[in-house]
């Protein structure tokens, strides 16, 4: 690359190691990321350059589309800045005539028939379809029949498996991993498409010829991974998998690497499908997910779907909070004085003043540490729910929220993993783990959805100045910033904070 962008050169500058820059804001921009989406995967896109990666495994899955060596030389140079480097152009041959390994599709399991179809119309009457994007990532799938889609939280990965799921037209199995998001796949289900309740069962507490009935099963990687002691088989597996099902379906995909998840990807002669919004570990072993499940099929770029208005706009702040006495005395390890300075009691007061800004709106309050969440909880009055809340009453309270009974919930981590709060429209989090960036982006996905009124949504991650929770904050952040996201911070201190004169700015 030796040029910078201009207003005559394309969008895309190629480099002979296969990395491709696009600028974002070229006006063929759009044309050429949709050409990436099926030719590369996507590293970081902060704006205003997105850097792709051709590879040998995007090659082979758009050669599966019709998208050959030649053809995609020529589609790339069409939407080049400069000459494609002829040690690209070689490369790009090479990787497309040499052997891949991937799954086989001739090779799986049939499993039973399932006669299923997508329902034209929505709960309200409305035309209903997949998004493109949904649409596009299920076509991905169904060519393949093994792999892992990538796409934001909040941007309907549920559909992309119902839509695989009709595409496929055998019986499935849904993993997820808690049951809230079982509820959740079961509600999309039974409103999406035209199966019976009978036909959709989950595993725990059903009756065992229920569940051999059902055309979908739901489970947790809790439930089927279970065993009583440490050198006992996987019980519940070993029954799932004699089972004639001709896809499973793993839900927050990312979670698969941790070993007791592992075991579940022992179901590799099914169609298999991964959904995942974070496909990042901070134990850097995101790439088992593709070792057990299958290549990257699809990823789309957080923003441009924010652009294109499936996802709301988020305004991201970073609120430095002064230690008190208390937050700044110093423990003797660097766990505990990340615990410390997490949990300052400083925070409270900093917390009341966003609720006031946003009163009237739904918010979250999340943390990490119970004994933080059950003050806060006990100063507003508000519920907390946690992961010892009985399920029954979380799914209350999710309702009382969904409903606007309730402007105010706080919970532990059990919300970084898929709750579905479409009108949650302000998230504050208090305290947060370590360093993870799955956690922070996760978090960030239960605002995303868009409001009713169009508006942005808010994110404030509350972090006491000068500590250690102050750097570890800038690693939690990471995943989102290359997703092209900017944090403001601001300073809860002095003239401009009392005042207010930060807001919007």
């Amino acid at each position: 690359m030796t040029a910078g962008p201009g207003p005559a050169t394309g969008a895309l500058w190629l480099e002979a190691d296969g990395t491709v820059l696009l600028d974002q804001g070229h006006p063929g921009a759009g044309a050429a990321e949709a050409l990436l989406r099926r030719c590369a995967g996507l590293v970081r896109a902060p704006e205003p350059i997105a850097t792709w990666q051709l590879d040998a495994h995007s090659l082979h899955a758009a050669a599966d589309a019709g998208l050959g060596p030649e053809d995609l030389l020529a589609a790339l140079a069409a939407h080049a800045a400069e000459p494609l480097p002829a040690a690209l152009a070689d490369r790009v041959r090479a990787w497309c005539a040499a052997p891949v390994a991937r799954p086989d599709p001739g090779s799986f399991v049939r499993g039973r028939r399932l006669a299923v179809r997508l329902r034209e119309r929505d709960a309200e009457g409305r035309p209903f379809a997949p998004r493109c994007y949904q649409e596009e990532a299920a076509q991905a799938f169904a060519r393949a029949g093994a792999g892992v889609v990538v796409l934001p939280c909040g941007a309907g990965k549920t559909l992309v498996g119902i839509r695989a799921l009709t595409l496929v037209q055998e019986r499935a199995l849904v993993l997820a991993p808690s049951r809230e998001a079982l509820e959740q796949w079961r509600r999309e289900l039974l409103a999406r498409t035209d199966l019976a309740p009978d036909q959709v069962v989950a595993a725990q507490g059903a009756d065992p010829a229920a569940v051999q009935a059902a055309g979908v099963v739901l489970a947790t990687y809790q439930r089927v991974t279970w065993r009583q002691g440490r050198l006992a088989a996987f019980a519940h597996l070993a029954s799932l998998a004699e089972q004639d099902f001709g896809l499973v379906i793993y839900d927050e995909a990312h979670l698969l690497p941790a070993p007791v998840f592992r075991a579940t990807a022992g179901l590799q002669a099914r169609r298999r499908l991964g959904l995942t919004a974070t496909p990042v570990r901070e134990d850097g072993r995101e790439h088992e997910v593709h070792a057990l499940l299958g290549p990257r099929l699809y990823q789309m770029p957080w923003r441009r779907l924010e652009r294109d208005g499936f996802l709301a706009p988020v305004d991201c702040v970073e609120v430095r909070v002064p230690a008190s006495r208390e937050g700044a005395s110093a423990p003797a390890d660097a766990r505990g004085a990340f615990r410390r300075a997490s949990t300052d009691p400083a925070k409270h007061g900093v917390l009341d003043a966003l609720l006031r800004r946003h009163s009237g709106q739904g918010i979250l309050v999340i943390g990490q540490y119970l004994d933080q969440l059950h003050a806060l909880a006990a100063r507003l009055g508000a519920p907390l729910l946690t992961g010892a809340t009985p399920h029954a009453e979380r799914e209350a309270r999710y309702a009382e929220f969904r409903a606007g009974a309730a402007r105010i919930l706080v919970l532990s981590r059990i919300a970084n993993l898929a709750i579905d709060l479409p009108d949650a429209e302000v998230l504050i989090a208090v305290s947060g783990a370590f360093g993870s960036r799955q956690e922070e982006a996760q978090r960030l996905g239960r605002v995303l959805r868009p409001k009713r009124a169009g508006g942005a949504a808010s994110f404030y991650a509350l972090v006491s100045a000068g500590s250690v929770e102050q750097e570890c904050a800038r690693r939690r952040q990471r995943f989102l910033v290359e997703q092209g996201y900017r944090y403001r911070v601001v300073e809860a201190t002095g003239a401009a904070w009392e005042s207010g004169a930060w807001t919007g700015a």
